[in-house]
């Protein structure tokens, strides 16, 4: 869930309400973050997408790699009170993501837009995650975050046959951080994931880190 940032990819719920000035503040530490930084994902998405090489992407190409990435509709879409704004075709879905990254609204999207979404969607994701605001994530933070997503999405934490031990439900929705990954654990596994993303190596994962998966 982690580890391929996309424009692609509406994301976890937040678990905290983002706060407007803090938001505010990774947006000008995200633009001052070197061109880089969500170079290659977005180097690689564009290029998935750009089917016919004219440097723009249009809905059709965007709905063409949906389908090719076995898209399906989420399960709320069956229910009766499904969301309003929860795409449940196709087509709705594309139309969303390129209502996303379209920002100057030409209705196409070019690749300086897909870099710019998955910048602001990373710097969104690390406020999520740093949930003690301390600007580093630990891996008590790294474990939170997926157990955020797996009962948000638990038809997707299904698929990919997640089991949690009793003591990590109890810790999660007590809302106790501290050793939270030893109870359920996954301290050798988030200790990788951190690794991956410390990318100058100093032991600590910061937000130009983050940016740069």
């Amino acid at each position: 869930p982690m580890t391929r940032p996309s424009f692609l990819h509406r994301g976890r719920a937040a678990a905290l309400a983002l706060p407007v000035l803090i938001l505010a503040a990774l947006y000008l530490v995200a633009a001052q973050v070197p061109a880089t930084a969500a170079g290659t994902e977005a180097r690689i998405l564009f290029a998935e997408l750009d089917r016919d090489g004219d440097a723009n992407v249009t809905r059709a190409e965007i709905e063409a790699l949906l389908r090719a990435e076995g898209w399906r509709h989420d399960a709320a879409c069956d229910t009766a009170g499904a969301p309003a704004d929860r795409p449940c075709t196709l087509a709705a879905e594309a139309a969303h993501h390129l209502a996303r990254a379209d920002s100057d609204g030409d209705g196409v999207v070019a690749y300086a837009e897909i870099a710019a979404i998955i910048t602001r969607d990373l710097a969104e994701d690390f406020l999520r995650a740093d949930i003690d605001e301390n600007g580093v994530l630990s891996v008590d933070e790294v474990v939170a975050t997926e157990l955020h997503w797996a009962f948000e999405r638990p038809d997707a934490a299904a698929e990919e046959g997640l089991i949690l031990p009793a003591a990590c439900i109890a810790a999660f929705e007590a809302e106790r951080l501290p050793g939270l990954a030893a109870a359920c654990g996954a301290e050798a596994e988030g200790r990788v994931h951190l690794a991956r993303l410390d990318l100058d190596g100093d032991g600590r994962v910061s937000l130009p880190d983050y940016l740069a998966q």
